[in-house]
């Protein structure tokens, strides 16, 4: 157990393998921990707090707020977990010196420049002791975990002698360990900068004592299986339009390069959006492939990930089909196919892995750490059969894989020094 007055610590455990657990040992002998983390994943540390620890938590959220607080106050090991959006509505004055912060999904605070960043640094410059967690540190770039040594160590002195000048300001550490390149936007110069993987080797050397040794998950995800969906020809003949006039009718187009990838992923399940936001649908040839797969090999249950509100809506109207957050809470025998988006699920969600453990993407996220998030919902613990991971196989999830995949280093780079051998349960 890690006994320092003062701690100040980052929690890297990758997805699933008890970083909740693994902070409540933590701050075991601790009075008062107070725990920032997205909104979903309130009720995960609620149900798991008395699950791993004799502290009493609760949630600092609705008209009961006030109430709350006060009983996290006066409890003899109190835990108070709170969205990173109620922190707007927290008066610090109301802590005393001294408790415990908690973190989590701290990659949620790597701009420095957000209110939501500056508000979590003010909670950490007044807590004794900080743990942040986070499975995916460096989300998009190196800076995300700039952006988080800024909430371990708020104060740019104490960031500057702990870390070493480049760490003094964003525009220090860029110049230290970026390579600045131009992108220009609109007729405008910006100054993009990008990171070698031989930079982010060395800042992963420097923040290396600050990180608690590292746990793997217990369980290795499984290689993707891919489904064949073969194009109707009107799905073909849609995609062939839109590739040569960008334009699917009269209020079904796209009026940049950003919104014409939206709807080429949308075109790809089968449908698009018009201007006012409604589907116009022509074709379900990747649900199709879904259904006849999960029916031809007898999956009994099948997690699908559909990034658009439209695609699972053609699920879900299905008999046979469930909105996953619904299941969790009310699972039913006669549901074969349980339906999320790992944009809104990405974080606590917990226990599905008991339920199942067949999960299939009928479209892909576009960074590594999203997909992994996913997986992750099934390969955890508590998984006690062998998962299974299928994506429909079509052109751009294909291409969007091979995004995820050379995205996915980054990562790895930055863990290397950190990983222990021996895994911990």
């Amino acid at each position: 157990m890690v006994s320092e007055q003062k701690m100040r610590k980052f929690i890297l455990d990758s997805a699933g393998s008890g970083k909740t657990k693994r902070a409540l040992d933590i701050t075991a002998e601790d009075r008062l921990v107070i725990v920032i983390c997205p909104a979903s994943v309130i009720d995960t540390w609620l149900k798991q707090t008395p699950q791993w620890s004799d502290r009493t938590a609760y949630a600092y959220r609705g008209t009961m707020r006030g109430r709350m607080l006060e009983s996290a106050l006066t409890a003899e090991r109190g835990l108070l977990a709170m969205s990173y959006e109620m922190t707007r509505d927290f008066r610090l004055s109301s802590l005393p010196r001294g408790f415990t912060l908690i973190v989590d999904e701290s990659h949620y605070v790597k701009n420095t420049r957000s209110q939501r960043s500056q508000l979590v640094r003010m909670f950490s410059d007044r807590a004794e002791r900080v743990l942040l967690m986070t499975g995916t540190p460096t989300r998009k770039d190196l800076e995300d975990l700039y952006g988080q040594c800024n909430i371990l160590y708020p104060k740019r002195n104490d960031r500057v002698e702990h870390f070493g000048e480049p760490f003094a300001s964003l525009t220090a550490f860029r110049k230290a360990y970026g390579t600045p390149s131009v992108l220009w936007v609109n007729g405008v110069a910006r100054t993009k900068w990008s990171y070698a993987d031989s930079m982010a080797s060395r800042v992963a050397s420097i923040i290396a004592g600050d990180v608690l040794p590292v746990r793997l998950s217990d369980m290795e995800s499984p290689d993707e299986e891919w489904i064949m969906a073969p194009k109707t020809d009107r799905e073909l003949q849609a995609l062939a339009q839109w590739d040569r006039e960008r334009e699917l009718t009269d209020d079904v187009y796209a009026a940049s390069a950003s919104a014409a990838a939206g709807k080429l992923a949308q075109l790809d399940d089968g449908f698009a959006y018009d201007v006012d936001g409604n589907p116009y649908r022509f074709g379900d040839s990747k649900m199709r492939a879904v259904i006849d797969y999960a029916k031809r090999n007898n999956i009994e249950r099948l997690l699908v990930w559909c990034r658009y509100k439209a695609s699972a809506e053609a699920f879900l109207t299905r008999a046979d089909a469930m909105l996953a957050t619904e299941f969790l809470q009310s699972p039913r025998d006669d549901v074969r196919f349980i339906v999320g988006n790992f944009q809104s699920m990405g974080t606590g969600v917990d226990g599905l892995q008991k339920l199942m453990s067949q999960q299939c993407f009928i479209d892909l996220p576009y960074t590594s750490a999203d997909y992994e998030q996913a997986i992750a919902r099934l390969v955890r613990r508590g998984q006690e059969d062998t998962p299974g991971l299928y994506v429909v196989d079509t052109l751009v999830n294909r291409r969007i894989m091979d995004v995820i995949k050379g995205r996915k280093r980054l990562d790895e780079i930055t863990r290397e020094p950190l990983t222990v051998a021996d895994k911990e349960s």
